[in-house]
């Protein structure tokens, strides 16, 4: 018989522990319209008793908590999906530059063969070629987070680009296309 009222006892200690996280559930679920009054009326017991859980439990605190943790999640889900859209419209990118870098190519080349370019009604043709590769590159720069700007090299930048350049020109064999012998 002791051991029923125990077990009732039990019981009913669970029970009301489950009303409690219930009703902290209910509290967090109404969002900037919560009162204690409200979670009294839902839950049949007085403010006062509403008052005391919270309090005892700390629920300003878990609602503070668990607001802290869903905007987090919420950020890192929105950081993926911003990767993801990054990624993709930069293989657009990487793509169109791949098609223009290709016709480009061709064009220096009959260019450098003397002969004319039959699309090339005049030079903003030309321009127009030259201002979308720069519009990608731009789109390019921002979608990695990079200024799209003119900014002043150090003196480190700078001396890293000329070294670039250089580097770049003795591969294709000189601007005038002769070998560039280093020296």
């Amino acid at each position: 018989m002791i051991q029923d009222i125990y077990k009732l006892i039990g019981i009913y200690k669970m029970t009301a522990k489950q009303d409690v996280n219930d009703a902290f559930e209910y509290y967090y679920s109404l969002g900037p319209e919560r009162t204690y009054k409200k979670i009294a009326e839902k839950f049949g017991v007085s403010i006062n008793t509403v008052k005391k859980w919270a309090q005892r439990y700390g629920w300003r605190k878990r609602k503070s908590d668990r607001d802290t943790l869903i905007q987090k999640r919420v950020e890192e889900e929105l950081n993926e999906e911003i990767i993801k859209v990054r990624t993709k419209y930069r293989n657009v990118i990487k793509d169109a530059f791949e098609t223009i870098g290709d016709d480009l190519n061709r064009i220096v080349e009959k260019l450098e063969a003397g002969n004319k370019l039959e699309w090339v009604k005049d030079i903003r043709d030309f321009e127009r070629l030259v201002n979308c590769i720069e519009r990608l590159i731009k789109l390019d720069l921002l979608l990695m987070g990079e200024s799209t700007e003119k900014k002043e090299l150090t003196t480190k930048e700078n001396k890293t680009f000329i070294d670039w350049l250089m580097d770049a020109d003795r591969k294709r064999g000189g601007i005038d296309g002769t070998n560039v012998s280093e020296g």
